[in-house]
């Protein structure tokens, strides 16, 4: 190609910010190779040009100039251009139309007729697959990225296509024919290619270009484009515009809103001016946003345009000589070439709408939007048309394709500052009809506007001072909801501040913003909790909701969604998502969340939730009422289900979704347990279970052994709570049964008998009931009125969450049921119809009267061939609770994890005593906790009590849970009728004690005294026993088990334990004989497990006797210990536990 020289009469600098300057340039006939689809890029500069100089060629130059225009990208796909069919709108006859987009804009070169290029078409975006988006030959000027779409077709191998950017006229600022810059790309086969040009200073000044294309350096053709230039006057000239296809009795426009019904042939919008100088354009573009296949979304269908002057009202239109495909249409009426505003236009029913929840329905979680790898943290969420994700995370944007492709987009940026691409914390997400994409970072005050390709840049005439929402009406006007400046900005799409609403109602500091499809302006208030909407113009319509955890009541409202006539809303506080009907009334109510910040709903219904606290966003399905099979009624005291109103009802039947075997308990320590290191380890974590690891394997620490051993003992009682709890997971699909037994789809049809993974399993959510957060949970909801419980029944049926139900019963115990429907049954009764895993296949209801706030469960027997047994209670006995299943997928608190002599200011010390004896704890300041007359008494403060759900009729002695910071008496008292052993645990501080096989004779009482602070005791036995001893202790490298059996109380006798600096001190006192016992001493660490045994020592009454664990040598084959026989501080006696 010959060379010409032009030079240019200005700066280049005034067409473009520079960001790089010279560089050589590939020669042409180099042929670059794309890798992996993507296009090496090129910018040639003429190495004789001088700065101010730049080469030409004809038809256009081979050469940049040293001040380069833009940067230039050429990406590929390799997949074959699939030939369009014809789009139906392409046959029909659209008046007024100045452009067809079907139309063939590339000018071909009179030599290429034969080429491999078949077509070039210049675009605002491309697909996944390198298709056009947005056809167009006319761009704003703030156009960040342009595309020029290659279509090729049996191209040869090693072919070079080359793509040459180029100035056709921009006035005085750059000569005719100045090339821009250039790339390339090696290509074979029919494919297409994406040619991008980026404007370095963020737009090209107004005028004319064209796309040069060449292939294997020979000219094939051009395609010409244009930039708008800016306008010659204010875009207040246009004042409203208006939707319509009707027109009352004055001719007047009637405001349809956009939509349009099924087989109009025109679409139309009065288009209101004022002022306008005489040669304004005003124009429309009509785009075919999602037709249906119609035609290719976003495509643009015609130009109607026309000048004026002074001020009236324009119609532009478009008619067809057919009916208009339903669809989503969009009309962009500019001004003299400036857009205005974009009014989308709905064709029929067939656009896609989000699914509406029912009154009834359900809400199916459905899993977790796959984010890899997951992110410090996230919180702003939008969807677009195309269904990619757009996730605000700490320090930019995250974009994840429905393929989970993931991009990144911008930098870290910092707090209180504005600054292009570069982000804090994007708190919320919006995405316009055309792709671009507005964000709100709350802690740098800042909105950003972007394209596709994450480009953004700040945006908005108006300061903003900490904004959390940000939303879009059908017009792509933007909504801010700027918190702390106390008010609601509305912005038109190139930033210009249109309106802003403050002090409504009464004042309010917006959080969570949604636009209705009137144009209503819903939002959420963070001060006073509560919902308020405004018409357009900002007038107050209506407000609802105040500070609760009830339904219908808000803590900390957040961000809103709409979907369809329902309103979501992202209880924040309350940890939950509400559903609101449009007369503001509580619907229902899902979620398991941590922090929940952002909400989205998909066209086809899937709700989209983002959990800062968790960092994950949660997907939901809202679904229809099911049909199910009506619960058996036998053995239901002749009720039978749907006699009532039904309010709820998720479809969980007990003969086919409980399980066919009965609730069952166990005998341990005489037969295995069925927790495992790996359950304890799923419950706390590695560092709570692990004292060390050997050779890769965890070393279990002695303490944790002890409480596995505590949580067997319990579960010889029965397992109906992890039964509750397990039925339902497999019921929301949170598990499957054919995990636990091959080929099984149905839980009734599990198999108990030697299926160890079930019964671990079962085990497992049985034992989580003792951890904190559940039986906090359980607590609270036990402190409920019967009418509260049944309501959070129905809630939490309603959201998808099950539940577990506690009921309780004195002389019985606890047990634990799963309801799955609440019938209304008039005059306050209540029946809470549920799965009993005492009664395998049967329906069982608890009936509730409302109204006296009572509640009776008549079918309690243990199994069916026993009599029944029945529960009952009221708002005074506390007996009735229930927690939802979500809760144990939290994690659970190790309470006695911390190191013995390091507790932290609210750890507790938990006391479990096995038998039929009572505990009375009293505290240095004489307040109590345990049973008094048979009475429960809790005067301790952060003092709690805790029932373990057992289900087969033990009436156990609850856990008590009291701060570690205090002094306490325990009393332990035998029961009135005959004698018994018990089992006495104490957790906390990092150590543990057990004492083993205490005898408490009818009116017997022993003493515990216990500083729990240092874990310091002495036992005052109430007559002579043995009692086996055993401590483990938390040691800052290994973890060690004492264990003392023989050990002989005479009846008085006290018997002392001291922790103190990493010593054992123990000493007796009181008694009128010496003991001979048995000791050993573990050692747990990362050598694995030494134990060491002496069965043999020696204890005098009154002496002491010295273990210093700390000093001793874990080399050494013995542990020795010392004993101060008469207490005069001299050590009498030594003593050697040899290693076995």
């Amino acid at each position: 190609m010959p060379n010409k020289m032009k030079t240019i009469s200005k700066l280049f600098i005034l067409l473009i910010v520079l960001t790089a300057c010279g560089g050589g340039a590939a020669a042409r006939d180099t042929k670059p190779t794309a890798v992996g689809g993507a296009a090496k890029s090129t910018a040639a500069t003429a190495a004789s040009a001088p700065t101010q100089q730049i080469a030409a060629v004809q038809p256009t130059v081979a050469s940049a100039p040293a001040h380069q225009v833009a940067a230039a990208q050429a990406t590929a796909t390799r997949a074959p251009a699939t030939p369009t069919a014809e789009p139906v709108l392409a046959k029909l006859e659209l008046e007024g139309a100045t452009q067809d987009l079907n139309k063939d804009v590339f000018e071909r070169a009179d030599a290429a007729a034969n080429s491999i290029i078949k077509n070039v078409v210049m675009a605002t975006g491309v697909t996944a697959d390198y298709e056009p988006v947005g056809v167009t030959t006319e761009f704003p000027q703030d156009t960040a990225l342009f595309y020029a779409i290659v279509t090729t077709e049996d191209a040869p191998p090693q072919t070079i296509v080359t793509a040459q950017w180029a100035v056709v006229d921009v006035g005085d600022l750059a000569p005719p024919d100045m090339v821009i810059t250039e790339s390339e790309i090696e290509i074979e086969g029919s494919i297409n290619i994406a040619f991008s040009l980026k404007p370095d200073a963020g737009k090209l000044p107004s005028g004319a270009y064209r796309v040069n294309v060449f292939v294997d350096n020979e000219y094939q053709g051009t395609v010409g484009f244009q930039v708008q230039g800016a306008p010659q006057q204010t875009t207040d000239v246009i004042s409203r515009i208006v939707p319509f296809h009707e027109t009352d009795a004055q001719g007047e426009p009637i405001d349809n809103r956009g939509k349009f019904p099924n087989g109009v042939k025109e679409l139309a919008v009065a288009v209101y001016y004022a002022n306008a100088r005489p040669g304004t354009t005003l124009s429309g573009d009509w785009i075919a946003i999602d037709l249906g296949g119609a035609a290719p979304n976003n495509s643009r269908l015609a130009t109607t345009e026309k000048q004026v002057e002074g001020s009236n009202v324009l119609t532009l239109s478009i008619t067809s000589t057919q009916a208009l495909p339903e669809g989503l249409y969009q009309v962009k009426v500019s001004a003299d070439g400036t857009l205005v505003q974009a009014v989308n236009l709905v064709v029929g029913g067939a656009v896609s709408q989000p699914s509406e929840p029912t009154t009834g329905g359900t809400f199916e979680y459905v899993g977790d939007l796959k984010i890899n790898p997951a992110p410090d943290g996230l919180a702003g969420l939008a969807l677009d048309a195309q269904g990619n994700v757009y996730l605000g995370i700490v320090g930019g944007l995250l974009r994840i394709a429905p393929d989970g492709s993931q991009k990144k987009f911008g930098e870290s940026g910092d707090a209180f500052s504005a600054q292009d691409n570069k982000f804090l914390a994007v708190n919320d997400i919006a995405v316009a009809h055309d792709g671009r994409v507005y964000t709100i970072d709350t802690a740098a005050s800042v909105a950003q506007k972007g394209d596709a390709d994450g480009n953004f840049k700040v945006w908005g005439a108006s300061e903003l001072y900490s904004p959390f929402g940000i939303a879009l009406d059908a017009q792509d006007n933007v909504y801010i909801a700027d918190t702390f400046n106390r008010r609601v900005a509305k912005f038109a799409p190139d930033g210009k501040l249109l309106a802003e609403f403050k002090d409504v109602a009464g004042g309010i500091a917006p959080l969570g913003i949604a636009i209705s499809e009137r144009g209503n302006i819903i939002l959420t208030d963070g001060i006073k909790h509560r919902i308020v909407v405004l018409d357009p113009n900002g007038n107050l319509l209506v407000e609802f909701g105040k500070q609760g955890s009830g339904p219908g009541e808000f803590n900390q409202p957040a961000a809103l969604a709409l979907s369809g006539s329902y309103l979501l809303v992202v209880d924040a506080g309350n940890q939950r998502v509400q559903v609101i009907d449009n007369e503001g009334k509580f619907v229902s109510q899902f979620g398991q969340f941590s922090q929940p910040r952002q909400i989205a709903v998909s066209p086809e219904g899937t709700i989209y939730v983002s959990d800062f606290g968790k960092t994950k966003v949660q997907m939901f399905r809202a679904g229809k009422p099911q049909a199910h099979n009506a619960p058996s009624n036998s053995n239901a005291g002749g009720a039978k289900f749907g006699e009532g109103n039904v309010i709820v009802d998720i479809g969980f039947r007990p003969e086919r979704d409980g399980f066919s075997f009965e609730n069952y308990g166990g005998e341990y320590p005489r037969q295995q347990g069925d927790v495992y290191v790996e359950d304890m380890i799923r419950m706390f974590g590695e560092q709570a279970v692990c004292a060390g690891y050997k050779d890769g394997a965890c070393q279990v620490s002695p303490a944790m052994l002890k409480y596995a051993d505590a949580i067997n003992e319990a579960s010889n009682a029965g397992h109906c709570e992890g039964m509750a709890v397990l039925s339902m997971r497999f019921f929301e699909h949170k598990d499957k049964p054919d995990a636990y037994q091959a080929n099984v789809k149905q839980v009734f049809d599990l198999k108990l008998d030697g299926n160890q993974d079930l019964r671990r399993e079962i085990m497992y959510y049985f034992a989580l009931q003792g951890t904190a957060p559940t039986f906090e949970r359980k607590n609270a909801s036990m402190q409920k009125k019967p009418s509260q419980v049944v309501d959070d029944i129905i809630t939490a049926l309603q959201a998808g969450d099950p539940m577990a139900v506690a009921i309780r019963q004195k002389g019985v115990g606890g047990h634990a049921i799963s309801p799955y429907a609440v019938e209304d049954r008039g005059n306050g009764i209540y029946f809470v119809w549920v799965y009993d895993n005492n009664w395998p296949g049967e329906a069982r209801y608890i009936q509730v009267d409302r109204n006296a706030e009572t509640w009776d469960y008549s079918f309690g027997a243990l199994n069916p061939t026993k009599p029944p047994v029945i529960f009952n209670g009221d708002a005074n006995t506390h007996t009735f609770g229930a927690v939802p299943i979500s809760v144990r997928d939290q994690p659970a608190e190790c309470l006695f994890c911390a190191d013995a002599l390091a507790k932290s200011a609210d750890a507790l010390t938990q006391f479990t005593l096995f038998g039929q004896g009572d505990l009375l704890i009293t505290n240095a300041d004489g307040q109590r906790i345990g049973l008094v007359n048979g009475e429960l008494v809790n005067e301790i403060p952060g003092a709690d009590a805790l029932l373990i759900d057992t289900g087969l009729g033990v009436d156990s002695e609850p856990i008590y849970f009291v701060p570690t910071n205090d002094r306490y008496q325990i009393a332990l008292n035998g029961s009135d009728t005959a004698s018994t052993a018990a089992n006495l645990f104490v957790f906390g501080g990092g150590a543990v004690m057990e004492l083993d096989n205490i005898s408490l004779a009818p009116g017997q009482q022993d003493r515990l005294t216990m500083d729990t602070r240092d874990f310091d005791f002495e036992y005052y036995a109430g007559n002579s026993q043995q009692p086996k001893i055993d401590l483990a202790v938390d040691g800052a490298q290994d973890d060690y088990l004492f264990e003392f059996d023989g050990l002989h109380f005479d009846d008085g006798e006290t018997i002392g334990f001291r922790l103190n600096d990493n010593k054992l001190v123990l000493n007796g006192k009181g008694g009128s004989s010496d003991d001979t016992y048995s000791f050993s001493f573990t050692s747990v660490g990362d050598d694995g497990t030494k134990e060491f045994f002496n069965d043999t020592v020696a204890l005098s009454n009154d002496a002491t006797q010295y273990l210093d664990y700390g000093s001793w040598d874990d080399e050494d084959d013995t542990f020795d210990f010392q004993v101060d026989e008469d207490g005069d501080g001299v050590v009498d006696q030594e003593f050697s536990a040899e290693n076995q």
